[in-house]
């Protein structure tokens, strides 16, 4: 991971990392991170032994593609239910993200704290599934 973090670094002199363009110099920096992160995360979990932590993503994992189905249906439905608030008229979506905004400085933080709002909400939402060893797959 650290070996393919140097050569992505040194790829950006000649090629620059571009996110948007999936460049090679990106997709080897980037895979040099995951690498790096799944090395940390197997000496936390599996050699430490500190596994309470990570409970939340064994449950989005388990039935990852419930939340991913799931999840987009409910955001579009966000999206299609309107009321008026005030002089304006908001959905669901941008009601409840203008929440987020008058609580956090900025939208970077907003849209930040909204998804890991969403997020947690699904994680609530599919521990029945967890504990009653439901696991959904195609």
């Amino acid at each position: 991971g650290v070996a393919l973090l140097v050569v992505g670094a040194g790829m950006d002199l000649g090629f620059p990392i571009n996110k948007k363009n999936w460049s090679s110099s990106y997709v080897v920096f980037m895979s040099g991170w995951a690498l790096v992160i799944l090395g940390a995360c197997y000496y936390v979990i599996d050699v430490l032994g500190w596994r309470r932590w990570c409970v939340p993503f064994l449950v989005l994992g388990t039935n990852a593609i419930v939340a991913f189905f799931a999840s987009g249906i409910l955001a579009r439905l966000m999206g299609m239910f309107k009321f008026a608030s005030g002089d304006k008229v908001l959905n669901v979506k941008e009601w409840t993200y203008s929440f987020f905004t008058a609580t956090f400085s900025g939208p970077k933080n907003a849209s930040m704290a909204w998804a890991l709002c969403y997020v947690g909400l699904w994680v609530i939402l599919l521990i029945p599934l967890y504990w009653k060893r439901i696991f959904v797959k195609i």
